[in-house]
């Protein structure tokens, strides 16, 4: 190869900048790189500024064609557009990365764009990227070569060869648009994927990249259900924020029944944006996740409105669409995702619908017995009234549901304790927070207090006995609910060293419960949360299987040692 002196290479490097300038991949009135004033600075620092310029040109380019591509029903070949204007967003911030260690502080901006026919759109793309792969990167590439600086030339090798391929896709697609064969269009590049590293876009996905060698597992797959994951996870993180909105108007309006079904639904509506994110990550996505919009907040009266028609289209359009693409396109964790959520707004969409006619018609006291309580579905999302066996959409056991009620509601129960022993523990409720306790009659066990604001209950008890004592929990509506619970206070024991070693501990685990940390010929008691005892033997080894007769929070208790458990 013919060697240049850095004077040599700096005019045609520069001369290679402004004929960039030129094609399609430049702007109308496109920035010139800050370029270094003398011969003897790196010409490279002044061909990744021109670089991290024209990728972002041509990434904002490929978007607003993608759009235009759109609006005349050509959707594969936006598809094409969308992966390609992400590979040259990639090229962008790895020329970037170069130069933020070379001292560059101003990042370029993309200039205005210039839309054509999509036709025309092709054609731009294609001259833009034939010479960058023929000219313009060979030429950056060889001054990186000349100055040394390694990291830059890769980059430019890599770019270099991914934009041939682009060229190339784009030069096929422009052939048979031509030729009036859409069909060839949607058939070659219905998916599309993209080499994360080095940003080729290829119609079928290779063992390695032939470029930069990254594993096929890594490329980024695009094709109909990408797109609409994508603006399904847009659409319910909207509405996420959205409902969180409409729940703080309904409080200020007063009514409160209405804001918890909000915020049930709101949680719901997160949910399936989390289930739609993972899959996408399992597709490689490598943008960011979408933010939400800033909503738009009415009355009550007519953010229930908005919400019903939201549901209504994406159970009657969005998502019967979307699931159809994926059943389609054989992307089973879509499909399902899409079918869970399509039923689920439904029943969104008829629990708004039904509010609204209520609160329309006057009849809130209504409102306020039906929706008092309700339960969500912690896969599919649906919201109901009635806690069911088990969900109707997704089959999830009820149990799992979670409930949320305008109302407190007391689910703690308290452990025994042991005169002289430091006591720990808490009361616990659902409902609407901020949640404040109170003793309404009863006492604690002496030397224990409670904190009204996080409900421990805590000290070093000094008499033995068990008390008895009832409590309130109030939230920030002002509702209240009552509790009576008893706290059985033992004398102090002796216990040997070896015993006071070993806690006794237990969890549940395949319907099983299992004790641990239990002494050989001591007696073991497993009582409900009601103090019904609900089994009791002598310890033939330190631990213990065995089964539980139903779902609840159990006590079990051997000698002065005790442990609660959930089931």
């Amino acid at each position: 190869m013919r060697n240049f002196n850095k004077i040599g290479l700096m005019v045609i490097c520069l001369l290679s900048i402004i004929q960039w300038q030129a094609y399609g991949l430049g702007a109308t009135a496109t920035k010139t790189p800050a370029l270094k004033n003398t011969a003897s600075e790196s010409v490279t620092y002044n061909n990744l500024y021109a670089s991290v310029q024209g990728e972002t040109n041509a990434h904002a380019k490929y978007t607003a064609f993608a759009a235009k591509a759109d609006e005349e029903g050509y959707a594969v070949i936006a598809r094409l557009f969308r992966a390609t204007a992400e590979a040259e967003a990639k090229h962008a911030a790895d020329e970037w990365a170069i130069l933020l260690g070379m001292g560059a502080t101003d990042h370029p901006t993309a200039d205005s764009v210039a839309v054509g026919t999509t036709a025309e759109n092709l054609q731009a793309a294609y001259d833009g990227e034939t010479y960058e792969w023929t000219e313009m990167y060979p030429g950056f590439k060889q001054a990186a070569d000349s100055e040394g600086i390694a990291a830059a030339s890769r980059i430019f090798n890599y770019a270099m060869q991914a934009e041939q391929v682009h060229a190339n896709n784009y030069k096929d697609v422009l052939t048979k648009l031509a030729a009036g064969d859409t069909a060839a269009i949607d058939s070659t590049y219905a998916t599309v994927y993209r080499c994360p590293v080095c940003g080729e876009v290829v119609t079928s996905l290779p063992t390695n990249c032939p470029i930069c060698r990254t594993s096929g597992t890594r490329f980024v797959t695009y094709n109909g259900t990408y797109f609409n994951l994508l603006a399904a996870v847009q659409g319910e993180t909207n509405a996420n924020a959205k409902y969180t909105a409409f729940a703080e108007k309904a409080k200020e309006e007063g009514y409160n029944v209405i804001a918890q079904l909000f915020r049930a639904t709101a949680d719901a509506e997160a949910n399936h944006a989390n289930d739609e994110w993972a899959v996408l990550k399992s597709m490689n996505i490598t943008q960011d996740r979408p933010a939400a919009e800033t909503p738009e907040v009415g009355t009550t009266a007519e953010n229930l409105q908005a919400a019903y028609d939201g549901e209504t289209y994406e159970w009657t359009e969005m998502y019967p669409g979307f699931k159809a693409v994926a059943d389609s396109e054989k992307i089973s964790a879509a499909s399902k995702i899409f079918n869970y959520a399509m039923k689920a707004e439904h029943v969104h969409a008829n629990n708004y619908n039904d509010v609204l006619t209520k609160l329309t018609d006057g009849d809130t006291a209504v409102i306020d017995s039906a929706y008092a309580v309700v339960y969500r579905c912690p896969v599919c999302g649906e919201v109901v009234t009635t806690l069911p066996n088990r969900c109707p959409i997704c089959g999830t056991v009820g149990s799992r549901f979670v409930m949320y009620s305008v109302a407190p509601v007391i689910i703690a129960s308290l452990s025994d304790g042991e005169v002289g022993v430091e006591y720990n523990d808490s009361l616990m409720a659902l409902g609407d927070t901020p949640i404040t306790w109170a003793i309404v009659s009863g006492g604690l066990p002496t030397g224990l207090s409670l904190d009204s604001i996080s409900g421990a209950i805590s000290g070093i008890p000094t008499q033995a006995g068990e008390f008895f004592f009832t409590v309130t929990a109030t939230n920030s509506t002002g509702t209240s609910c009552s509790a009576m619970f008893s706290i059985m206070i033992a004398p102090t024991t002796a216990i040997t060293d070896a015993q006071q070693a070993v806690a006794l501990n237990a969890y549940v685990s395949g319907g099983m419960l299992h004790i641990g940390g239990l002494t050989v010929g001591n007696v073991w008691s497993i009582y409900s949360v009601a103090g019904a005892l609900v089994n009791q033997n002598t310890a033939r080894s330190d631990q213990v299987n065995i089964s539980l007769p139903a779902r609840g929070v159990y006590i079990i208790k051997s000698g002065n040692k005790s442990v609660k458990v959930v089931y």
